[in-house]
């Protein structure tokens, strides 16, 4: 099967008000493995 997801954008201000300010270098980590996880479960079904 194929799986084609056009992602042409930049993150470019990446934070969240959740976090405190010395966890704020963790939110585009944390997307990422969220993306990651997303791409496991739309391509494992």
């Amino acid at each position: 099967s194929y799986v084609k997801w056009d992602m042409n954008r930049n993150i470019t201000e990446c934070f969240s008000v959740a976090y405190p300010a010395e966890q704020q270098g963790e939110i585009f980590h944390r997307y990422i493995l969220g993306l990651y996880d997303l791409y496991d479960r739309l391509t494992s079904t």
